[in-house]
């Protein structure tokens, strides 16, 4: 598809990055029209309009990931034509646990795993979630802006009842991150209260991110002190739209104008 796309930008005589911005915002446009029949609530459709301009008038620093080559273009790809959807702080696309999830989780695991299957009523189809690595600041990941994801997930997953759950593979959920690096263990902990799963399956590769943004699991590392493992977590349906409706209580009363007694 990448050269295609190259002769295309050639034959219009136009730079790689603009033809890439022109490809994406021509496909954005052909997707309004289908955004509302997808199961949108109306602040996932904000955002899906606030992406869709960024493809028109990038900020600078994004101007490069508009290469053909480039992992942020493919991602912005599946933004324009409806196959990704932005949350906040995280996206999400329509997927699935694979099954060879079993084996990787181990005899050990497995059993839970599959609990967390039955609950959610299949492997597919899941919403798989991902850190949206064009957010505003990249350098942080906050709580905060997390659990506004997830209610954004939850409230489209009341508008499409053949979603089953929602799901995710991250060194992030790694018990062993969440001892080394403590502030990032609200990661883990927040979905295991919601009602999640999580198994680990299998060893991070060093280009998973974990090195990136700490010199102590740098050095742990290259010490032999530290071996994040990928953790997949299941947070089946039910689980979601009932930490949903709790979460948005919590909001609500967090809002209520407070009341003086004489």
């Amino acid at each position: 598809m990448r050269p295609k796309f190259r002769r295309i930008a050639e034959s219009l005589g136009l730079p790689e990055a603009l033809a890439g911005r022109a490809m994406l915002a021509g496909a954005a446009n052909r997707s309004l029209e289908r955004a509302p029949h997808r199961g949108l609530p109306e602040d996932v459709i904000e955002l899906l309009c606030e992406e869709f301009d960024s493809f028109a008038a990038p900020p600078p620093a994004w101007l490069a990931e508009a290469g053909f080559d480039h992992v942020r273009f493919r991602e912005m790809a599946r933004v324009a034509t409806l196959s990704r959807f932005p949350a906040g702080q995280f996206q999400w696309e329509l997927s699935g646990v694979p099954r060879s999830t079993l084996w990787k989780a181990g005899l050990s695991a497995a059993p839970a795993l599959l609990t967390a299957i039955a609950k959610a009523g299949a492997f597919s189809p899941m919403m798989e979630f991902h850190v949206n690595e064009r957010r505003r600041n990249r350098s942080v990941l906050l709580e905060t802006e997390a659990a506004l994801s997830y209610l954004r997930m939850a409230r489209s997953l009341r508008l499409q009842p053949k979603v089953r759950g929602i799901t995710t593979c991250s060194w992030l959920l790694c018990a062993e991150i969440a001892r080394v690096t403590p502030r990032l263990r609200w990661f883990r902990d927040r979905l295991l209260a919601a009602g999640a799963t999580l198994v680990e399956t299998g060893l991070a590769p060093p280009n998973a991110g974990f090195l990136r943004g700490s010199e102590e699991r740098r050095r742990l590392f290259e010490r032999g002190e530290l071996r994040p493992q990928l953790v997949t977590a299941v947070w089946p349906r039910g689980s979601v739209l009932e930490w949903a409706a709790s979460y948005e209580l919590e909001r609500a009363d967090s809002h209520a104008p407070a009341t003086s007694h004489l």
